[in-house]
């Protein structure tokens, strides 16, 4: 298990485009990246290209998560790697931003790797997202409401900044291999007791859902979801491709507050390209997406193939589309 684990990180790197330099390992204490650090620590040297660096972000949630940074220093300590740790009050910052818990975790650690990247000259960020967080994400976007980005589930690589690089070469490896490969090391980690808190919809699907479909639909259904999550991916690639060119051919961007669209060389388009094309203006110009959802989407690319000539559309976050003759303007009005 521990060669063939290690072939599948390799891949995983090769997949990610085979990282170089320094590489930040952000390092929770949990399987996941206790199992990615050990594997990139037999990996890492000279042939390689890549050295480590530890980062363990506390985020201040638990009483005793002082032990749990530790424990992950004494890991590194042991394998010669750099460690550092960041201690965060994210239920300060839940507070005064006004997000979740959760999210205010993540925003907050993705900032600490972000600074601690910079500051060790790191252009590349390995966290250890795997094949069945993937699939959970997949099912928690499939019960909510989703599209093809949705099914897409979890990204390969991401760029944090225009200089630093988040990538996952665990992400087709699955959690029972994890396991395994560490038992072999003998490698002990931390279990989270918030990993099996079903108050967290993400803990039901993973121990309540899945179990369930695996027992009375498909025993291999986290493949199978992860092999459909593949697919989504590479068509939503293609999809995007498409949809930019479509931005590039008809959307003027006015102003960081005002795009005009030229309906008249979109006719023809299908509706779902028009709608891609709109969601890649609202990543242009940094609108505010969160409470976008089909129906919005939908409105507007019905604005643009001439179905509501003269209407107007007020959309969430503050944004006005009207159409006047072959020209549909949107506006940001406010951040409402």
């Amino acid at each position: 298990m521990s060669a063939a684990f290690i072939e599948q990180l390799q891949q995983g790197l090769a997949l990610c485009g085979n990282p170089a330099g320094p590489v930040l390992v952000g390092v929770s204490g949990g399987a996941d990246s206790v199992a990615l650090l050990r594997g990139l620590h037999q990996l890492a040297g000279e042939a390689s290209g890549f050295s480590l660096f530890v980062l363990h972000v506390d985020h201040g949630l638990r009483d005793d998560s002082a032990e749990e940074a530790a424990w992950v220093c004494e890991l590194a300590r042991q394998l010669s790697i750099p460690c550092e740790t960041v201690g965060l009050d994210v239920r300060s910052i839940s507070n005064q931003s006004g997000v979740g818990i959760e999210e205010a975790a993540r925003s907050a650690r993705y900032a600490a790797f972000v600074e601690e990247a910079n500051r060790q000259a790191c252009r590349f960020v390995a966290v250890a997202h795997h094949r069945d967080d993937n699939v959970e994400t997949v099912l928690h976007h499939v019960v909510r409401g989703t599209g093809l980005q949705g099914l897409a589930g979890i990204p390969r690589t991401r760029q944090l900044t225009d200089s630093l690089t988040l990538i996952r070469p665990l992400l087709d490896v699955g959690r029972a291999d994890i396991v395994s490969f560490l038992d072999e090391q003998g490698s002990g980690y931390v279990e989270d007791p918030s990993n099996f808190d079903v108050v967290f919809t993400r803990n039901r699907i993973r121990s309540e859902l899945i179990p369930t479909l695996e027992s009375e639909f498909n025993p291999q259904v986290r493949s199978a979801i992860h092999r459909l999550s593949n697919q989504a991916r590479d068509a939503n690639e293609m999809v995007t491709r498409y949809a930019t060119s479509l931005l590039h051919r008809a959307c003027e961007m006015v102003s960081a507050s005002e795009v005009r669209v030229r309906c008249d060389l979109l006719r023809g388009e299908p509706s779902a390209a028009i709608r891609a094309m709109m969601v890649r203006v609202w990543i242009e110009q940094g609108w505010p997406r969160k409470k976008m959802g089909f129906a919005e989407w939908e409105s507007l690319s019905e604005l643009v193939l001439g179905q509501s000539v003269g209407c107007g559309r007020d959309l969430p976050g503050g944004v006005n589309a009207a159409r006047k003759k072959a020209t549909l303007t949107l506006r940001l009005c406010s951040e409402a």
